[in-house]
């Protein structure tokens, strides 16, 4: 039944490709910054040719028969800040729609203030985006793993997209959407994880495809104060629009999985507007037909809708809505052919995630609904030496978080003021906890310096309110070179996912936890920024302290003393623009992040050495652009640190998650070495685009180290090594 949808769907996107030849476009909607009134009469030219375009009464633009490739473009308005928008990737037939805020001018110099809407390294934090994700090497088009190409995350296991930020503890990463904290949006959190334990923020793939998602951004430095609730990094996702103007589609195959992708208007002539993908996962079809990964089998499949209906005036509203289901399932060997106690097990675990949600900016005013939840189930088989099954465990992981954000912009002499409410309703099996955070934050320009600073105040069902005061202050020394510095407190509402726990059979084990309360950190964070239009580079020092640091459960099952924390470093990243046709960015980060003054943090790498680097050729050939291109990637980092114990009687060995718990943490894994290598060609056809890329990562098949366990049924602590090579295929049509 599964395949004949599958060719069903297939028969119809491919049908759809007689009407889809059309000249190539870009089109979209400048509008104010501040409050999203539309722009008439903006001007946007693309650089290097003749083509431009002049905003309508309702801020839409449109650009037709441009030359397939890379695009660049210029949008200035009298009063307001010339915005310059680099790597637009312009495919044959297709139309790129786009969104152009414009910053107001207070002091209206008259001349030219470029500002790059879209950077891919600005001070602390990372730009995301679909062009990205599907140029740099292995990122299995998932927008976590692109940001192993930045010095300032680390690699914990390559079998998921879990990341630590400057040796900080991943499960302290957040996740937002559209503005609002969703719970993890991973498939298969169990993947990589000591036991098949689900891991609290990360998973195999992301459910969100990188068809779906528009410019995002991961935080991991001075984010100010309309960020909030996470001591670690935070995934701000943002959606795509569909396109208005006709109907576009586009199917990609590969090792990841089958993506059916559509967007175009809901009514002809309209600017509302829909985009729609379905995925299917390439391991999940391999499982129907049979076939396992070494009695192991392992499947995903997802569907995302938004909507998008801009007003005529100044406002737009988003409906959108994302589902999945994932399963992986081991069953156990016979005990002749076993070589390790995962061996003498079944293990069967299920996994459901979704959300729905809506966003609507009007005016100065914005909100984001959304609704999103999980449910886990793993069930456990073990069996002895006579392979009769001798026990059963089950244990369920749900939880569901409805958020809220509300936020007004108020424009004020020499800048902007943000005001907003957020309010969480968590829910873990039968707990139930809320969070409530009020912010304001302040933007000023007085010309070559510019202050953001402001605080938030959050408050939970039980604990005192918390007050997290921040501010970054940046000058501008010259037209190249800024100076900035940031400082400030903040604060998460810990949850169960925050920290490793045992797992108790036959119950939901949020019932036996106690509320964590808050934990804070401080951050300070200082550097140095040459920026040009197409090189950049930054160094930053940084140092982030937690004065109390939550410690759950001892071996001895004892709570410890909560001691301090810190993690003390310098950042150095360099990036050279993708134009004339290649691409640079390496970085490096050294740091020591420790508790108690000497002991060593689990995620204490000490190291992380990025870099990436690839080159674009091209060749026109009878009016179509053949373009071929290398991409590769390094990393390097050092080995995390892990507690060194004895077995353990049917105790799972310990997965510290926390930034300190279960002792010191001096046995240390080996260091962590990868190559990735993509190589891509794409053409363009008659109205519509091929692609066709073999990513390998891990070219050189190094054995990377991913954790130690006691292995009960050997008697003996094991190393379990991470990923090998992986070659991934992918053919790419767009039309």
């Amino acid at each position: 039944m599964e395949g004949s949808n599958m060719r069903i769907c297939s028969t119809v996107f491919l049908g759809f490709l007689t009407f889809s030849i059309c000249a190539q476009t870009i089109e979209g909607r400048i509008i104010d910054g501040t409050d999203n009134t539309p722009l008439t009469g903006a001007n946007v030219v693309e650089k290097g040719s003749n083509s431009y375009a002049i905003s309508d009464a309702g801020g839409f633009f449109r650009i037709e028969d441009l030359a397939p490739g890379r695009s660049q473009l210029e949008v200035s308005f009298v009063g307001y800040k010339t915005a310059v928008i680099s790597n637009i990737w312009v495919k044959t037939g297709k139309t790129v729609n786009l969104t152009i805020p414009l910053e107001l001018d207070p002091y209206q110099l008259g001349e030219v203030i470029i500002k790059s809407t879209n950077p891919v390294v600005g001070p602390g934090r990372r730009t995301i985006d679909e062009e990205q994700i599907n140029r740099f090497a292995a990122t299995y088009y998932d927008p976590a793993r692109l940001m192993t190409t930045s010095p300032d995350v680390a690699v914990i296991n390559d079998q998921n997209n879990q990341v630590s930020v400057r040796g900080i503890s991943p499960n302290y990463n957040l996740w937002r959407l559209e503005g609002a904290e969703i719970v993890n949006p991973n498939h298969l959190s169990n993947a990589g994880t000591i036991t098949d334990q689900p891991a609290g923020s990360s998973g195999g793939v992301n459910i969100l495809s990188a068809q779906v998602l528009g410019v995002s951004s991961f935080h991991y430095g001075a984010f100010d104060n309309t960020l909030g609730n996470s001591v670690g990094g935070i995934f701000d996702m943002y959606l795509k629009e569909g396109i208005s103007s006709d109907y576009q589609f586009t199917t990609q195959a590969s090792l990841i999985g089958f993506d059916l992708s559509a967007d175009g208007p809901i009514v002809a002539d309209g600017k509302a507007s829909f985009i729609t993908n379905y995925r299917y996962s390439f391991t999940g079809l391999l499982t129907n037909f049979g076939i396992d990964f070494g009695g192991e089998s392992i499947g995903f499949q997802d569907l995302s809708v938004i909507v998008s209906i801009p007003f005529k005036d100044n406002g737009r509203i988003k409906i959108f809505g994302s589902g999945g289901l994932n399963f992986n399932d081991f069953e156990h060997k016979e005990f002749s052919k076993s070589e390790k106690e995962k061996d003498r097990n079944d293990i069967y675990y299920d996994g459901k995630m979704g959300l729905v949600g809506t966003r609507l900016d009007y005016g100065r005013f914005g909100a984001t609904i959304i609704g999103s939840g999980f449910k886990n189930k793993r069930v456990q088989s073990s069996y002895n030496d006579l392979d009769l099954v001798v026990s059963n465990v089950a244990a369920k992981r749900n939880e569901s978080l409805l958020s809220t954000n509300f936020s007004y912009t108020i424009p004020l002499l020499f800048g902007t003021y943000d005001i907003g409410v957020v309010n969480n309703y968590y829910t873990y099996g039968s707990v139930r906890e809320g969070l409530s955070r009020l912010y304001l934050n302040s933007l000023l320009d007085f010309r070559r310096v510019t202050i953001s600073m402001g605080f938030s105040i959050s408050t939970n069902d039980t604990d005192d309110p918390v007050f997290d005061p921040r501010i970054m202050v940046e000058y501008q020394v010259s037209n190249p070179v800024m100076f900035y510095v940031g400082m400030g407190r903040y604060s998460q509402l810990l949850k169960p996912s925050n920290h490793y726990y045992l797992s108790i059979p036959d119950e939901e084990p949020y019932t036996v936890l106690d509320n964590y309360g808050f934990i804070r950190s401080d951050r300070f964070t200082g550097g140095i920024v040459f920026n040009t239009d197409i090189f950049s580079l930054q160094t930053e020092l940084f140092y982030y302290h937690f004065p109390k640091v939550n410690t759950i459960v001892s071996l001895a099952d004892t709570v410890n003393e909560d001691p301090d924390a810190a993690s003390v470093g310098i950042s150095l990243t360099a990036n050279k623009d993708f134009s004339n046709l290649w691409y640079v960015l390496a970085g490096v980060n050294l740091f020591n992040s420790q508790y108690g003054g000497s002991g060593n943090n689990t995620y204490n790498t000490k190291h992380n050495f990025n870099f990436s680097i690839g080159k674009e050729f091209k060749r026109e050939k009878n009016e179509s652009l053949r373009t071929l291109s290398f991409n590769m990637k390094t990393l390097w980092q050092g080995g995390i640190y892990y507690f060194d114990i004895p077995a353990l009687d049917a105790v799972p060995f310990p997965e510290p998650s926390d930034l300190a718990s279960l002792g010191e943490f001096e046995s240390r894994l080996g260091s962590y070495f990868r190559v990735d290598f993509r190589l891509q060609r794409t053409k363009s056809h008659p109205g519509f685009t091929s692609i066709i890329a073999l990513d390998i990562q891990n070219i050189f098949n190094r054995e990377n180290e991913g954790y130690v366990y006691y292995d009960n049924f050997l008697n003996e602590k094991q190393t379990s090594l991470q990923l090998g090579l992986i070659p991934i295929l992918t053919y790419r049509l767009e039309f």
